[in-house]
């Protein structure tokens, strides 16, 4: 279901992008380039490809987003593909964003109930808008899914605490106040994942044996059997 859920959200995307007529090359040639945010985007990403430094007056925005589409900003002389460098991690967040709530959903409810949440995702909301026009916080929505996988899982290893600050930290290098938004539901991930863990250890301690004092290691502390008698 989850690959039918994503080869069909990946054809939704690929439509409503060619439909868009703020893309480069739609309604005019420029598009999207022209505009103040995006152009200021496209415009770090560019220096950042190029192995340089980001000019003063061209950094306006936190360079997290703009790195994303950096390695496509050298193919041509107006970036890859389709003249949009940032398309491929448009679309890879749009698809993460997808899967995540399908997979969040089942874990919560059931199948059908996680794709149709996913479905409303798509359908119902104005999400896909934002996503094949580059804005930065696409990045925070990236980081803040990712951390939405984290809570998944059954236990917490030392690199999900890893893939934590780095969801944090691309937040932050994109826009700065949104590392709030995802430090949050991330330290409650680690918290609730230590009192379950506490909870745990006191629920298998509850069933342990009672030991008498000076029971031997490794006894249960009961009686010790009859000896056969002679």
């Amino acid at each position: 279901v989850l690959v039918a859920l994503l080869v069909f959200a990946a054809a939704f995307f690929a439509y409503r992008w060619a439909v868009d007529l703020q893309r480069p090359g739609a309604q005019t040639e420029e598009g999207w380039r022209g505009f103040i945010d995006q152009g200021g985007y496209l415009r770090e990403a560019v220096a950042l490809g190029n192995l340089d430094t980001i000019p003063e007056v061209d950094f306006a925005f936190g360079p997290g987003y703009p790195a994303l589409a950096a390695p496509f900003t050298t193919f041509s002389d107006r970036g890859w593909p389709f003249e949009d460098p940032f398309l491929p991690a448009n679309m890879a967040i749009w698809l993460l964003t997808v899967a995540a709530t399908y997979l969040v959903g089942r874990r919560l409810f059931d199948q059908w109930a996680a794709l149709a949440a996913a479905l409303g995702l798509m359908l119902a909301t104005p999400l896909i808008g934002l996503m094949t026009l580059p804005w930065n916080t696409t990045a925070s929505l990236g980081a803040l899914m990712v951390t939405m996988l984290v809570a998944l899982a059954r236990r917490l290893v030392w690199w999900h605490g890893l893939v934590l600050g780095l969801a944090i930290a691309l937040a932050f290098s994109a826009r700065y106040a949104d590392a709030l938004w995802v430090a949050i539901p991330a330290v409650g991930i680690v918290v609730a994942a230590g009192a379950l863990a506490s909870r745990a250890w006191l629920v298998a301690d509850d069933h342990l044996p009672d030991r008498h004092p000076g029971a031997a290691p490794g006894s249960d502390g009961g009686e010790a059997p009859p000896l056969p008698a002679a």
